[in-house]
């Protein structure tokens, strides 16, 4: 896998560059007609601005100036709008293509070192990035998808396991609030309570301590 990235994804050469990949998505809508700004607002919401008032202060611009581009790029399917599915609150914006996180993450940021062949160098140093920004949430989107698609029908729920997302949920001493990676909910019931980390270390009886107490954190809160 480390060589195919280095080779293809991250070698100015190949048709599977990314920065030609993305480049090319840009040009095919004809609403974007400054891609640098468009690019600026990629690489801003893949680095974690999740709101057009964090994406505007990364990029040195107002909020309300890049509500534009963001309502382009999410009618293009490039961004998405997802909400925590307990607490209701304001959508997180995503990227929704891994190939454009990456090309924003590894690929642009390490251009000039990419034109001069060292693709092995910049995919070692940027490793860590893959892992933690782009396969990490890519393998939860697929979990989330997975538990809405196919879960009901394998874990025998007919009637499916209602919507599904992922959630916040607080501690009794209000201490910082759990993520949860894939939660269903129907009406007031939980359905689900599902941890999902693309590592190799296999999960053990801690996770399920853990989700067991915020099983129980949300029984506490009404949920059945």
């Amino acid at each position: 896998f480390d060589r195919w990235v280095a080779e293809h994804l991250l070698s100015v050469d190949t048709g599977m560059f990314t920065r030609t990949e993305v480049d090319y998505l840009l040009r095919e809508d004809p609403r974007i007609t400054s891609r640098a700004l468009y690019h600026d607002v990629l690489s801003a919401v893949a680095a974690g601005a999740t709101s057009p008032t964090k994406v505007g202060a990364a990029i040195g611009r107002d909020g309300n100036a890049v509500r534009y581009p963001l309502g382009v790029l999410e009618s293009a399917g490039y961004l998405t709008r997802s909400t925590d599915l307990l607490r209701g609150r304001r959508p997180t914006i995503t990227v929704a293509d891994p190939v454009i996180r990456f090309d924003r993450l590894i690929t642009a940021p390490h251009l000039g070192q990419l034109e001069l062949g060292r693709a092995e160098q910049v995919w070692q140093a940027a490793r860590p990035t893959f892992t933690a920004n782009i396969l990490g949430p890519h393998f939860e989107a697929l979990a989330r998808d997975w538990a809405q698609r196919f879960a009901p029908d394998e874990l025998g729920q007919p009637a499916g396991l209602g919507d599904i997302g992922y959630t916040q949920i607080h501690t009794r001493t209000g201490r910082p609030a759990h993520e949860v990676d894939v939660v269903g909910l129907r009406g007031r019931e939980i359905t689900v309570l599902g941890e999902a980390k693309a590592t190799i270390a296999s999960r053990t009886l801690r996770d399920l301590e853990r989700l067991d107490l915020l099983k129980g954190l949300l029984q506490d809160q009404g949920y059945d």
